[in-house]
Formats: structure tokens, C-alpha cells, sequence
């Protein structure tokens, strides 16, 4: 599970890890032995004190810490009412002394449904992420990105160094900053920069801009002080698919992703088209919304002229193919929802009818998934590069699938926040097709994949010669017969309500409403946005 860090690679700073002992004690030795191995200096049990009395050389490490790790398990907050808990006053002492706080939440973990004590409600403010399992080494890699500490050379720590005089580091420190500097000069004229985190509260509150590891996420500059994102998806085996809700998600089938890709990490905002386009066909306005009352053949005249913008970087801007998207929505999960199997914390994760306010909301505002990737689910549906194949999965290839070369309807993903039945619409493997490529709706966007990124392979430098695993754990046999189910009554995907308006033209409209009926009820039959 481990990396080894070249030794070259010691980083300045002190890390505490704060963590239950009862359940929390594995995750935080696992967090503790992957920084260290990445060249951190890491306190996390008493045994590391340095002496003194207790409480106060406890609340003198966290003082002297660059960053606290906070280990979240299902039952870490159970015991945070009470005054003298240890747990609570390490993590309260780290919010009042405004220490860079990473919560680093285990599965099972939920934020509970009562307050939390007055010196913790800051808590789940912070910038946190969610380790998966069965892609570790990455997960790590994403938490060292949002660590404060920065890298240095060896020579600057040491002591041979320190001991054969100032004047070798006065000039290695001057060599330093003009490094600095040049290499800021150069970001400065290139279109491909490290970008900064944006805030992932649900209130809202602006939350301490960082800046992330160019390894696992690039941004480009669009101009106007406007960027788009991107997080790099690592290669890997999937299971695709569902089994028992629609007969075009099934059979799930085994798919590969041969190559590390960058997808959006945020759904393309109306500043970015705007910026682009020059124009802002949205419905509902705001600059950090999602665009939406576009189709997919605006999405395509959308990515020729950014194509064209960046023509001379080598970059290639596209659609997310089906598989692409599907494998980045699950990061690593093979339950329903990215977080788990329960409906009830997708109010955490999504915009969706029950907490929208029937209308879009600027991105990055839910929680992400463990890959760090926002609004997968609900806010604006998404259109993927594919159109729509009912029995495509059962010829899929296993290889990168393309989906079918030909088509009428594009497959949107993720459900939106006009999704009556959120609990089924915002699930992972949730497909359905929209009436047309011209077709446009208030609540259907996209998201963008970039490939051929100049001076840095997409999978970053060791990733040709790594091999392909499992993301999620190798599938088990599946039944030899499995039940096709047709379209349930309860699945009134919004997108799909516009395909009354195609029928009305090839079957009349008395003809359509009979077919419908069955589908959608009457007051959503006249929503689409033309």
C-alpha cells in the first residue's frame, strides 16, 4: 500500500493527527505511516510528547503544528459532549488557534443530525476527504496536496550543511527564490497552472484557498480571472452497471480504463462559457452555477472554441465518455452513491428537489467525492459523449467502451435538482437518454475531460509503466439468468420529460399523452425549455 519517498523529498512542518482510540486507531496509523513515508513529520500518540504536563504539552504540539489531521469515524462525535473528552478539546483547541484542518472521514462516517458542541461547529466547514480503500496510495497522495507544509531539498536540513558555514546557504537560498521566481514568471504564460481548492461547506462560508499538488490537479486559464479544473482519474477496473432498475443498465460488465484521464472537477460554470462563448443561454443566473439550457450540440460548439483557444498547447477538451464518467462518479465504490448504500445522506452530496429550491446552486458547495470531484450527483444532469445503446452493455467492450457509433438520443448522467425520485435518479449507473443532440434544458449541463496535457503524461510520470488493477474489488459470478425489468413508474428522470415533445411531433398530441401518462404526471409534461 505504501510508496517510498525519494529521500530528497523532506518536508518542512509538523503534522498532528487527532483520533478516537476506540475506532479510529487503524486509520490514523495508516494516515501516520504514508505522510511519514512521503517525508512528514508526524505526531500522533502521547508517546510522541516531548515532555512537560500532559494537557499542556498536548496543546503546545498542536500549537507548534503546520496541520491537524482529524480522524472521522461513525462513532468519534458520540462522546464530544461531554466537557472533558480529549478528542473534542484537541480539536476545538485546533480550530481556535485557526490551524489548517484536514477531517479525514472514514466509511460509515455521517456529520450528526444534532448540533455539535459551540467550539466545534466549524468542524465540518473544513476542507476534508474521504480515503478509499481499495485506491489508498492516491487518496494519500490527494491529502499530502492539501497539507500546508512545503517541500524542500535535502541540503536545507542538513546538519553537515548547517554545520560547514552560512555562506553556502545564503546562496542556496538565494538560488532559491530566484527559482521561485522564475518558475512563477513562467505560470504566469503558461495556460496550464496549479489551481486552488473553493469552498466545500454547505453554508457557503469561504474557506482558506490552498494551493494543490500540480501531480492530481491542473487548471487552465480562460482569462478575466476565470479557470476551469480538473483532477486527474487514475486507470483501472471496474464493474459497471446495475442490476434490477432499468434493463439498459444491466448486465453490469467489467470495463477497463487503460489510461489516466482529467475530468472537470466541477461542472462547466456560466464564468466559463461566458468566457468562451461570449453569451449565457442559462435559465437560472449566477456566474459560479452550472450552465445549463444548453445541448449537446451547443456542448460541442462549446469545446470546439476551447479546443481552438488551446490549439497550440496540445490539450484536446471532450465530452466524458459513459465509462469515463460512471468510473469517476464511483471513485473506487461499488455501492449505489459514491458514500454508500443510505438515500438519506444524498442531500449532503447533491442539489436535489428537497433541498434545492427548485432551482441550480454554485458548484463545489456539496461534499465531494473520495476522488475530489463535485456535484456528481444532482445540481444539472450531464451529457456524456455517447448516445444512447438500450443493449449496448451486453456488447460492450471491455477496453475504454466508445459506446455506439451511431444514435439519436445523448446519455445524460447524475440526476439533477429537479429529480422527483433523487433516491433512484442519483445513483452511479443511473443512464437515460435525451430526446435529441438539439435538445435543451434548465436542468441539464455538462463536464469536461482534457487528455494530452503538454510537459506532463496524464497519469503523471510513473504511470506508463504502471500496471492495470482492480478500483473496485474483481466481480463475483452473476446469476446465469437475470431480470429485466421495464421502466418503473417512480423513474421520472427530468431529462426524459422533454421526449413527450418529440413524441407530440411524430404521433400527434392526443396519441402522446396516452403513451405518457403512464410515465410522468401532468404538471411536468410542459417544462422543457425550448
Amino acid at each position: 500500500m505504501g510508496r517510498k519517498i525519494p529521500m530528497y523529498r523532506r518536508r518542512s512542518g509538523r503534522i498532528f493527527i487527532s483520533y478516537r482510540r476506540q475506532g479510529g486507531a487503524e486509520m490514523a496509523r495508516l494516515v501516520r505511516d504514508a505522510l511519514q513515508q512521503r517525508g512528514y513529520n508526524v505526531f500522533m500518540d502521547v508517546e510522541d510528547l516531548r515532555g512537560g504536563l500532559f494537557n499542556t504539552a498536548l496543546f503546545d504540539e498542536i500549537e507548534s503544528a503546520t496541520d491537524v489531521i482529524v480522524i472521522l469515524t461513525p462513532r468519534s462525535l458520540d462522546r464530544c459532549g461531554a466537557e472533558g473528552d480529549w478528542f473534542r478539546l484537541e480539536v476545538a483547541h485546533a480550530i481556535q488557534k485557526k490551524k489548517n484542518l484536514i477531517p479525514v472521514m472514514t466509511r460509515g462516517f455521517e456529520w450528526p443530525h444534532e448540533p455539535l458542541p459551540d467550539d466545534l461547529t466549524a468542524l465540518p466547514n473544513y476542507s476534508g476527504l474521504v480515503p478509499s480503500h481499495e485506491f489508498f496510495d492516491a487518496s494519500m497522495d490527494r491529502l499530502a496536496s492539501l497539507l500546508v507544509g512545503r517541500s524542500r531539498p535535502w541540503w536545507l536540513w542538513s546538519k553537515v550543511g548547517m554545520a560547514t558555514g552560512g555562506v553556502l546557504l545564503v546562496v542556496s537560498a538565494v538560488l532559491l527564490v530566484s527559482l521561485e521566481r522564475f518558475q512563477t514568471d513562467r505560470k504566469v504564460s503558461s495556460p496550464l497552472q496549479p489551481a486552488a481548492t473553493s469552498p466545500t461547506a454547505n453554508t457557503g462560508e469561504a474557506l482558506p484557498v490552498k494551493v494543490l499538488s500540480s501531480d492530481h490537479e491542473r487548471a487552465f486559464d480562460l482569462g478575466g480571472a476565470v479557470k476551469i479544473e480538473f483532477i486527474l482519474v487514475p486507470a483501472g477496473l471496474f464493474m459497471m452497471g446495475e442490476e434490477g432498475t432499468t434493463a439498459w443498465e444491466s448486465p453490469v460488465h467489467e470495463v477497463k480504463i487503460t489510461k489516466p484521464f482529467w475530468i472537470g472537477k466541477y461542472e462547466v460554470t456560466q464564468e466559463q462559457w461566458q468566457a468562451i462563448m461570449g453569451s449565457n443561454p442559462s435559465h437560472f443566473k449566477g456566474p459560479r452555477n452550472p450552465v445549463e439550457n444548453v445541448s449537446w450540440d451547443n456542448c460541442h460548439a462549446f469545446l470546439k472554441k476551447l479546443n481552438e483557444k488551446f490549439g497550440n498547447s496540445g490539450v484536446k477538451f471532450s465530452l466524458p465518455t459513459e465509462a469515463q464518467w460512471e468510473y469517476a462518479c464511483r471513485a473506487g465504490s461499488t455501492t449505489r452513491y459514491s458514500f454508500g448504500e443510505d438515500e438519506s445522506s444524498l442531500q449532503d452530496y447533491a442539489w436535489i428537489p428537497d433541498n434545492s429550491e427548485q432551482a441550480t446552486h454554485p458548484v463545489g458547495q456539496k461534499r465531494p467525492n473520495a476522488w475530489g470531484l463535485y456535484d456528481m450527483y444532482g445540481n444539472v444532469l450531464e451529457l456524456c459523449a455517447d448516445w444512447l445503446g438500450p443493449a449496448y452493455y451486453a456488447e460492450s467492450p471491455i477496453d475504454d467502451p466508445p459506446g455506439p457509433a451511431t444514435g439519436t438520443l445523448p446519455v445524460v448522467r447524475g440526476g439533477a435538482f429537479t429529480s422527483e425520485k433523487a433516491a433512484l435518479e442519483c445513483r452511479s449507473a443511473g443512464r437515460v437518454g435525451c430526446p435529441s443532440a438539439a435538445t435543451r434544458a434548465m436542468w441539464m449541463g455538462f463536464r469536461v475531460v482534457v487528455s494530452d496535457v503538454p510537459g506532463h503524461s496524464v497519469g503523471g510520470p510513473a504511470s506508463a509503466a504502471a500496471p492495470i488493477k482492480w478500483i473496485t474489488p474483481p466481480p463475483k459470478p452473476l446469476p446465469a439468468q437475470v431480470a429485466k425489468p421495464a421502466l418503473p413508474a417512480s423513474m421520472r428522470c427530468a431529462v426524459q420529460i422533454a421526449m413527450i415533445q418529440q413524441m407530440r411531433k411524430e404521433h400527434g398530441h392526443a396519441a402522446t399523452e396516452g403513451r405518457a401518462s403512464s410515465w410522468y404526471p401532468s404538471t411536468v409534461l410542459h417544462t422543457l425549455v425550448n
